[in-house]
């Protein structure tokens, strides 16, 4: 009853980007200019998961992907996701109090649920950043795993400012109040796919051993299949998770010539290089150079692999 508004709301995991910071700063590029500060000051906006009060418009576009959504689990999963949204409406107006607690709700709700995400994936980070990725080949695990890529991949600004403004180019709708919700949607939209089709993808952890460490940024997961404004028909999720360790899922059936332990010194510029492409408007590091060096290289492409 008592709790409060929770208005800064990052939508990079701050726990996630500590494998970049020294003496408890980390490098951020914004434009040309780098900085070095807390985790707390980047990749936020203030109320940016706040629920709005949804019209019947927003409903009916929300039925409306529901009803595009293929799978039977998916839909029921959105329709209870919905609710959560649609009861606090029906309290409201009847009384003060009962208003103010609607209102906190609204703003905390998503927040919490990708909190809870994010803490459910703090024993896989764990070990992937001690070289143990066998949680992927574990049903369990590998949900809670692919859950969390798939949503930190669709809850960025980035992707919803790219999705809003060409929706609303091409439709004339505006997807800006209920974007929000829809991101958790098409996080299970694809995880459920990547999911059913684990064992014809390979997850592989690349290990930098340059002397050019890897950089993230506020898109932290990037399809390095996506190679134009379209919608990919292909997805490779690239995840690096510290200055040296990356995670990369591959298409089904197939292998993105990038080996566990070959890297080269152009590849990790590419690649840092394609966080940049990526990215809204901040890259991380924990080194400069590697920030500065990503913005001369070109985004690293997959090749096709020599006969």
């Amino acid at each position: 009853m008592g709790e409060k508004k929770k208005r800064r709301q990052h939508h990079v995991w701050q726990g996630y980007l500590k494998s970049w910071l020294v003496d408890d700063k980390i490098a951020c590029m914004t434009g040309d200019k780098i900085f070095r500060g807390s985790t707390l000051n980047i990749a936020v906006d203030r109320d940016f998961y706040a629920i709005k009060k949804l019209n019947k418009l927003d409903v009916l576009l929300l039925e409306r992907l529901i009803e595009d959504t293929r799978s039977d689990p998916a839909k029921r999963t959105h329709r209870g996701f919905i609710q959560k949204f649609m009861i606090p409406e029906a309290l409201e107006g009847l009384n003060a109090e009962a208003d103010a607690l609607i209102d906190v709700y609204r703003t905390n709700v998503l927040e919490d649920h990708y909190a809870n995400i994010e803490r459910s994936f703090i024993p896989l980070l764990a070990r992937a950043l001690k070289g143990d990725v066998s949680f992927y080949l574990d049903d369990k695990e590998c949900i809670i795993f692919i859950h969390y890529l798939c949503s930190q991949h669709m809850r960025t600004k980035a992707i919803q400012t790219k999705i809003v403004e060409k929706s609303y180019k091409g439709t004339g709708l505006d997807f800006s109040r209920i974007w929000p919700i829809m991101a958790h949607m098409y996080a299970i939209n694809i995880g459920g796919p990547v999911y059913v089709e684990r064992r014809r993808r390979k997850l592989v952890l690349l290990k930098n051993h340059t002397d050019m460490p890897f950089i993230t940024g506020d898109q932290p997961v990037v399809n390095l299949l996506s190679v134009s404004d379209e919608p990919p028909t292909e997805l490779a999720f690239y995840y690096p998770i510290s200055p040296n360790l990356a995670l990369l899922i591959n298409e089904v059936d197939g292998d993105i010539p990038l080996t566990s332990d070959g890297l080269t010194v152009e590849q990790v510029c590419g690649l840092n290089a394609k966080i940049l492409a990526a990215s809204h408007s901040q890259i991380f590091g924990c080194s400069d150079v590697a920030l500065m060096a990503a913005k001369t290289a070109n985004p690293w492409q997959p090749q096709p692999v020599p006969i």
